[in-house]
């Protein structure tokens, strides 16, 4: 009976200590679930926010040509959308493992300063600050280039652990799905 109990408790404990080696989720798995169910599953939710920032930031191209000007209320409309999108962000599932989970934690960053100087620049505009304009157009030019390299850095990590993340366009907005290779 004792001899029973200790190889079951050996059994136990080897398989606890083998599930902690193997950490649960990998990284594959995790990867393809934030593409998939978090990023993907935001921008969907999102959808018809993305568009309308996506056509004020057409505004914004027409406002630097001489063309257009802002008005109080289409500012704060923007504004609220972007508010609304940069707190959807955070609603992105925290993935499991490190290195997905910092991917993630940039992503968010980056995205989160993207908006914000957008906003700035909508600002900026609605307030004839070219100051302003200037010191924002410079942070979104900043935050693209980690964009870039954000992708090369979701790009290697996806090739190392046999993902394959595809990037295609829907409805005007730029969409990501990730399966197994």
């Amino acid at each position: 009976m004792v001899k029973k109990g200790f190889i079951f408790g050996f059994i136990l404990m080897l398989s606890m200590v083998l599930s902690a080696c193997n950490g649960g989720v990998s990284i594959q798995d995790d990867l393809i679930s934030f593409v998939n169910d978090g990023i993907g599953k935001a921008s969907e939710e999102q959808k018809e926010n993305l568009k309308q920032i996506e056509t004020m930031q057409s505004i914004i191209e027409e406002v630097n040509a001489g063309t257009m000007e802002i008005t109080e209320e289409q500012y704060v409309e923007f504004e609220q959308i972007a508010s609304e999108v940069i707190s959807s962000l955070d609603s992105i599932p925290v993935p499991e493992t490190e290195e997905v989970k910092n991917l993630r934690e940039e992503y968010i960053e980056i995205t989160k300063k993207v908006y914000f100087s957008t906003v700035g620049m909508v600002e900026a505009i609605k307030n004839e600050d070219q100051e302003k304009m200037s010191e924002e157009t410079m942070v979104a030019t900043s935050e693209a280039m980690k964009i870039i390299s954000w992708f090369s850095e979701l790009n290697k990590l996806a090739e190392e652990n046999e993902v394959l993340i595809e990037q295609k366009m829907v409805d005007g907005l730029g969409t990501m799905t990730a399966t197994k290779k």
